[in-house]
């Protein structure tokens, strides 16, 4: 049985081989490199690690790649080779995060498939890194249509990606159109969490709120064995929440 919300962190930091705080690494894998490739890569990951740190310090209309290249000992034209213009910066720093979510999803055996871990990795990283997921958020709704188009087709790829081997494994309808169930996901998900940090929800709430959106999409996807499994899946998380927010609850009132 999964475990309640007040568990939930925990539980995804040691089951996750990458680190969701802003602050820290987050290390997509990619194809071996050595030599100048390696350290030309491990400059880029320093620069963004560094741009998701000043984003949740500062916020994301703070971000200067001036600071940005000083703070990672490199110059401005380094970083813009490496990553690009500050809004390459902006979205590089949200897409990689997205791709590592999808990477590191199938360490979580207590899902149906990787879309609903995805939505757990999604509010865990809130409740981890409050800071810069809201103004990661914040700024894709505010900011110029470059970046949320760069961010909205990088994260397109990467779920039709994971479409594609649900598909080949039997798991969605043979007839589903990729590309538009993608694009769901992304609007659906960038919605529940701009709610989140726009203060319309509180981070509890934000978990169940996920899950139901990457649910309501895969009924529609997912052949009807599959389907079937989801919902039963979904109606075990609320009642495991309606039972922790009873015992919550109890717990107040005997105090």
């Amino acid at each position: 049985m999964l475990e309640t919300s007040a568990n939930l962190v925990g539980t995804l930091n040691a089951n996750a081989a990458c680190v969701l705080d802003h602050a820290g690494s987050i290390s997509v894998l990619r194809p071996a490199a050595t030599g100048g490739r390696l350290a030309q890569r491990q400059r880029r990951e320093s620069i963004l690690a560094t741009a998701r740190e000043m984003i949740g310090r500062n916020g994301y209309e703070r971000l200067v790649l001036r600071e940005v290249a000083d703070m990672c000992g490199v110059s401005v034209q380094t970083v813009y080779n490496l990553v690009g213009d500050r809004s390459n910066v902006l979205a590089s720093a949200v897409t990689e995060f997205i791709e590592v979510a999808f990477q590191h999803s199938s360490h979580f055996s207590d899902f149906p498939n990787r879309f609903l871990a995805v939505a757990h990795v999604y509010w865990a990283t809130a409740a981890n890194s409050p800071e810069y997921v809201r103004e990661a958020t914040l700024a894709y709704y505010s900011t110029q249509s470059q970046y949320r188009e760069q961010v909205s087709g990088a994260a397109i790829r990467i779920f039709v990606d994971a479409l594609i081997a649900m598909k080949r494994q039997g798991q969605l309808r043979a007839d589903l159109d990729l590309r538009s169930v993608a694009h769901r996901f992304a609007q659906l998900a960038a919605a529940d969490v701009f709610d989140w940090a726009s203060g319309a929800r509180s981070i509890e709430r934000l978990r169940l709120d996920l899950l139901d959106s990457h649910a309501m999409i895969l009924e529609h996807a997912l052949v009807p064995a599959e389907a079937a499994r989801v919902r039963d899946w979904i109606a075990r998380q609320h009642d495991i929440d309606l039972r922790a927010a009873r015992a919550s609850q109890d717990a107040a009132q005997a105090a």
